[in-house]
């Protein structure tokens, strides 16, 4: 059975719009039901009351130009899943490329029209068009995935990080208090170290779906590659003395000064590090640097080999991906979520490199990263430490509708000589700074009533200029956007750490 094509043509001379029918009529192929026009108006009237599988549109018309058509006929593209095919006397392979770049299937010459053309380009302008849609479709069935796993990792980061910055305030209050004996301070240690487990988790996944989301910019500045490592060779150490493991982290012969993300390249070597101390219960766990001279930029090598567990050939294979460990007891024995080497994969070809990886079960393995970098002609001048007080003097707000984190915060407040006053959501807020002076201002994000980012909003509108702090467990990077764009001045990620506490106490008393 000879399948039926519906046409509609956009044709302004009538004798064309004959020629192009005869052509159709010859067409064995299929049979052609065509609806002509003669102008773009009724043309646009045509598609929003009748079906078409495709359309003909002529490219000059007496009260348009040819761009200005393409440009018309470009916005039908985006209403209408029919797929549109531009006709022309014109010879000009710059309105085809412009037209097939618009979104039209084909464009065909005039002089050239034949039933053989039509046969082939009508049918190829329809699957085109039809496999455009489902690729469309097909996108945006991902991005609502994306979106779904992002909301949910939102939602589960946030009821995470509330309660633990509870548990983890408690501690510090609690170590705080002295008179503690061996016994409870190791079982404040304990808690202390599942709590960093926890937390380093879910930064894991925060993280990993930055890097999914293309939402990760990396941060340029001049560093010393040995200072860098010096640093982390001071974190680690003690861990590989406890295990009793010869721990050998060895600088560039000669230390380089380069350009790059310091703290993506730390995070890199010391996920490595940690994973080899992590398996190796005797032996060694060993750091090796290179640096490539490539022109204006430089490669980094890092090389971290251990005599640990090793992985076995199968294991090598997937050791890459995501929520992946070598078997589900590794996961039950060592712990972890299984993000960490996919993550600093990630980052290593973020920045240009790779990160490999080879071993030998039941004899250890060698992680191999390469990052590049800029070379830097500018002297390193290593950071001086600003010196955070311990007392303060001045006058709290804290709006926080979490009793817990609430409680936790009016204490270490208040342990830092701070007058403190607590609101329990942003309305409350509101009101309160219209009636009394503060000197800094530690706010929640989602509270009810009115939530964190309306009440600054509110109050910057007012003329308040007070410094407000944002203090949440929402810590994606539209969370942070988003406070900065109402007016918030810092931000602060649940669970809180004393140190981020001081640094932002000490900016602004």
């Amino acid at each position: 059975m000879i399948e039926k094509i519906k046409v509609l043509l956009v044709e302004d001379e009538e004798d064309h719009a004959d020629i192009i029918q005869h052509f159709l009529a010859k067409v064995e192929e299929f049979r052609s039901l065509v609806d002509w026009t003669d102008s773009l108006d009724k043309g646009y009237q045509l598609l929003h009351e009748r079906q078409y599988d495709v359309v003909l549109v002529d490219l000059s018309f007496p009260d348009s130009t040819a761009q200005e058509t393409l440009k018309e006929i470009g916005n039908w593209i985006n209403l209408f899943e029919v797929p549109f095919v531009i006709l022309t006397a014109l010879e000009d392979k710059e309105a085809g490329r412009l037209a097939i770049k618009a979104g039209f299937e084909d464009f065909l010459s005039k002089g050239k029209l034949s039933e053989e053309l039509f046969a082939k380009s009508i049918p190829y302008a329809i699957e085109r068009r039809k496999i455009a849609m489902e690729l469309k479709t097909a996108r945006d069935e991902a991005l609502d995935a994306t979106r779904a796993k992002s909301e949910f990792l939102a939602v589960m980061s946030h009821e995470i990080r509330t309660p633990l910055n509870g548990i983890i305030g408690a501690l510090e209050l609690i170590k705080d208090c002295g008179s503690l004996n061996k016994q409870q301070l190791d079982l404040l240690s304990t808690i202390n170290q599942s709590s960093d487990s926890l937390r380093q988790i879910i930064n894991d996944i925060l993280q990993f779906s930055r890097i999914e989301a293309g939402k990760i910019d990396l941060e340029k500045k001049v560093f010393s590659v040995n200072k860098m490592l010096e640093g982390i060779g001071t974190i680690f150490t003690p861990i590989a003395n406890d295990k009793k493991l010869d721990f050998v982290c060895s600088p560039l012969p000669n230390d380089h000064v380069v350009k790059g993300d310091e703290n993506r390249i730390r995070q890199i070597v010391a996920n490595l590090i940690n994973n080899a101390l992590k398996f190796t219960s005797k032996g060694f766990v060993k750091l090796s640097s290179y640096i490539i001279d490539e022109g204006e930029n430089a490669l980094l090598k890092f090389e971290v080999s251990d005599s640990g567990i090793g992985i076995s050939e199968e294991g090598l294979k997937n050791i890459f991906e995501t929520f992946v460990q070598e078997d589900s007891s590794v996961s039950r024995k060592y712990g972890g979520s299984g993000l960490g080497l996919a993550i600093s994969r990630n980052l290593a070809h973020i920045m240009g490199g790779v990160l490999a990886a080879e071993s030998i079960l039941g004899k250890g393995s060698t992680f191999t990263a390469s990052v590049e970098v800029e070379k830097s002609s500018k002297k390193y001048l290593e950071n001086t430490k600003v010196e955070l007080g311990e007392w303060y003097n001045g006058r709290v707000l804290i709006v926080e509708d979490n009793a817990v984190n609430l409680k936790i915060a009016t204490l270490v407040f208040k342990k830092l000589g701070l007058e403190v006053c607590a609101m329990f959501d942003g309305q409350e807020a509101v009101e309160q700074v219209k009636n009394n002076e503060y000197d800094i201002i530690f706010m929640d994000m989602m509270m009810p009533v009115k939530d964190g980012v309306t009440a600054t909003k509110e109050l910057r509108s007012k003329g308040i200029n007070t410094p407000i702090i944002a203090m949440t467990a929402n810590a994606f990077d539209l969370h942070v956007e988003k406070c900065y764009d109402a007016g918030m001045d810092g931000f602060l990620a649940k669970p809180l750490e004393r140190q981020a506490i001081l640094v932002e106490l000490n900016k602004y008393l």
